[in-house]
């Protein structure tokens, strides 16, 4: 039953958003994702970058454990319209869950 979130970096404006690509649903349940603005370091002479086109985001992945066991998790950063050629990161946790 423990929480597990993964937080992420990403640009607002681009087209490309993290989506999971796999996960071992044996293992972990998902509870929400959320995407912010992250402030970030402020331009020169501006409060912050906060409300930029192409400003720092973080998104976030809230998953509950759900059993012992091994497994995998795959987020992939693409443009879900352009296919799998626009994959241009992805992020793998290998998961060993012990009770």
């Amino acid at each position: 039953g423990e929480p597990l979130r993964v937080v992420l970096p990403d640009t607002a404006g681009t087209g490309y958003s993290w989506e999971i690509e796999s996960v071992d649903r044996r293992l972990l349940r998902l509870e929400g994702q959320s995407t912010w603005q992250d402030p970030g370091p402020a331009p020169s002479g501006r409060k912050g970058a906060v409300g930029l086109v192409g400003g720092p985001l973080q998104v976030s992945f809230l998953f509950r454990v759900v059993a012992a066991g091994r497994g995998e998790l795959l987020l992939r950063h693409w443009r879900p319209w352009e296919g799998p050629a626009s994959v241009d990161r992805r992020f793998r946790l290998q998961l060993q869950v012990v009770e």
